[in-house]
């Protein structure tokens, strides 16, 4: 009786292994010690290659050997010099996602105290123009890309 319910287990353990699909391969972004994130299939990302400046896109549908499978192309993890920054990487860049902002803050402001007073004065046109200029030198300090180089490595990760 006993050996029957264990063929009954086993055969049932092999269909569930069977019929769900095993996490697979992922591709390991390595930022530094404590960055790291992992994409797998379904994921998206943007990326440049060596030597062009063009912004390549894609959903990754798989893996093969040591190569990222996408739609229409496959490429190397080797040739690819930056990544895009996306919803997974986002959060490493605290000043430029959290400081955008500031641009609209400046702008508001300043429309509001015009509204208000009726005319403009030298301390809102300053405060105004410090929080424009904070927003964008943010953004264009801080680039959307990340340069693969030196610690920050991808890797398919097995």
């Amino acid at each position: 009786m006993m050996e029957f319910e264990f063929k009954r287990f086993a055969i049932a353990l092999l269909i569930l292994t069977l019929y769900f699909p095993s996490p697979g391969q992922k591709l390991l972004f390595h930022k530094n010690r404590y960055k790291e994130v992992f994409y797998q299939v379904g994921d998206h990302i943007s990326f440049r290659k060596l030597g062009s400046t063009q912004k390549i896109s894609g959903e990754i549908i798989g893996f093969e050997d040591s190569l990222i499978v996408f739609k229409e192309f496959k490429v190397n993890p080797k040739v690819i010099s930056h990544m895009y920054v996306d919803d997974k990487t986002k959060q490493w860049f605290i000043l430029r996602y959290k400081y955008r902002g500031l641009v609209f803050i400046g702008i508001g402001y300043l429309a509001i105290d015009v509204i208000n007073t009726g005319e403009l004065s030298k301390s809102t046109a300053i405060v105004s123009a410090s929080l424009v200029g904070a927003g964008l030198l943010a953004k264009w300090i801080i680039a959307d890309r990340i340069k693969i180089k030196g610690r920050r490595k991808l890797v398919i990760f097995h």
